[in-house]
């Protein structure tokens, strides 16, 4: 899993995604100014880690394979769990990096999707991130099946990337709605105490 991140980050685009950051962020700013918006410094990262996530996750699925070898049969599982299964199979049979990266990593690319959804806004409902994560990962999959049936590229769609997928992004939103939990919970705890129990652990 660990060479796979690595060699996934080793083709990304750097210095095409910190252009398109530059051109957003000065089309942004002047955008917010012109409309005498407040700017949320905080709030703009985030979208501006949205923006690069998105694009990298572009490059990934689709511009990563256009120079790869075209077949010309187009792939499409329409049956869910079946890739999954056969998956599952070779891991029992000692392939385990195969069955690692492509269950695993169709999870693990798509958690900081639902990271950044839910620090984009917090109150932001568990339906609507299912809905959000399956729509990003249903267009991606869509365009993949698109561009293999142009013979742009050589992917296939499948039902069960869909499902993992949206996986990993309701994970990315458990985890931070969870960390976002736990130190609300430390913070009432500890310090916004009364002067009553804070008298009482004086006293102890």
């Amino acid at each position: 899993m660990e060479r796979f991140t690595l060699g996934y980050l080793s083709t990304l685009p750097f210095l095409e995604i910190l252009l398109t950051l530059f051109v957003y962020s000065i089309g942004r700013y002047i955008y917010l100014k012109r409309n005498a918006r407040y700017i949320h410094f905080a709030r703009e990262i985030i979208y501006l880690l949205l923006l690069a996530y998105t694009i990298s996750i572009f490059h990934l699925t689709i511009l990563s394979s256009i120079s790869g070898i075209r077949r010309e049969w187009i792939g499409m599982n329409l049956i869910p769990f079946q890739t999954i299964r056969s998956y599952i199979n070779l891991y029992l049979e000692g392939e385990l990096h195969n069955a690692s990266v492509n269950i695993i990593g169709n999870i693990v690319v798509f958690i900081p999707l639902g990271c950044l959804l839910v620090l984009l806004d917090p109150k932001i409902l568990f339906k609507k991130i299912f809905v959000i994560g399956f729509l990003f990962s249903f267009v991606i999959e869509i365009l993949q099946l698109l561009l293999s049936i142009m013979k742009i590229l050589s992917r296939s769609f499948d039902v069960d990337d869909l499902f993992l997928n949206t996986v990993g992004v309701l994970i990315g939103y458990l985890l931070v709605s969870g960390v976002r939990f736990l130190v609300k919970l430390i913070h009432k705890t500890i310090f916004l105490k009364t002067p009553l129990e804070k008298s009482k652990e004086v006293r102890k």
